[in-house]
């Protein structure tokens, strides 16, 4: 993929990785959000292999896996800790939600009102990336994931919003014990009933290794671009009396 790739901080503080597409033109932004021990660079082999029309800015998580130096290696960085599979801690789940809330604003705000704005999640990132479409879809154009679904945390809610016909895909990898199937499914269900245009497809191998996931992905943004003028998704109104 023909390409400028940057690194820069935000104003949200994270640090991110942006690379803006020559692939004949450019359609909007899309917002990478790598995995858990991964970083910035993560999902880049699969930017690539999509090569989509879209300026890809991929932040990296600000919790590092090997914080004193102590083990050999580059452990990479997490987004939040977790008690069980699909129970984050809510101390730093809600942190680094907060934080990439701040930053959709920030390159919402960048980019102008107009601007059509996507998010694309692996693992950790993927979980992320569903609880934020269900926080603010009126900022958001489509929402891509591998191994993502709701969490479940004690004392707080993360049920989505109405969504107006946002488009959602869920990639689940049948193998992989860390994205349950119930859980993708139960929170696929409930984005369909919220109004979310929902796929779900299955894709085996893709947890380990995102790269399996590129057909299912080139074709759900080709046709999410090509679906009228991209500005219209960005913004609509929030329903206030939806929750």
């Amino acid at each position: 993929m023909a390409s400028l790739d940057t690194e820069a901080a935000s104003p949200a503080a994270l640090v991110y990785r942006e690379t803006i597409s020559l692939a004949g033109g450019n359609s909007g932004t899309l917002i990478a959000l790598h995995g858990n021990g991964g970083d910035s660079h993560q999902l880049k082999p699969l930017l690539r292999r999509l090569n989509l029309p879209l300026t890809a800015i991929a932040p990296q998580a600000p919790r590092t896996l090997n914080p004193h130096g102590y083990l050999h290696g580059d452990r990479g960085f997490a987004w939040y800790f977790a008690h069980s599979i699909g129970h984050p801690e809510a101390a730093t789940f809600g942190d680094c939600l907060w934080q990439l809330e701040q930053f959709i604003y920030d390159i919402h705000e960048r980019e102008g009102r107009a601007g059509p704005l996507f998010l694309l999640g692996h693992d950790q990132g993927a979980v992320l990336a569903v609880t934020l479409a269900g926080f603010v879809p009126e900022y958001l154009c489509g929402v891509a994931v591998i191994a993502g679904y709701l969490p479940k945390i004690q004392g707080c809610s993360c049920s989505p919003r109405r969504m107006h016909d946002l488009p959602l895909l869920f990639i689940h990898d049948p193998d992989s014990v860390e994205s349950p199937a119930q859980l993708v499914r139960e929170s696929a269900k409930l984005f369909a009933e919220r109004a979310a245009s929902v796929e779900l497809v299955e894709i085996a191998g893709a947890h380990q290794n995102p790269l399996r996931a590129d057909d299912p992905l080139q074709s759900w943004f080709h046709r999410t671009l090509r679906v009228g003028p991209v500005t219209s998704c960005a913004i609509r109104p929030a329903d206030a009396n939806s929750g």
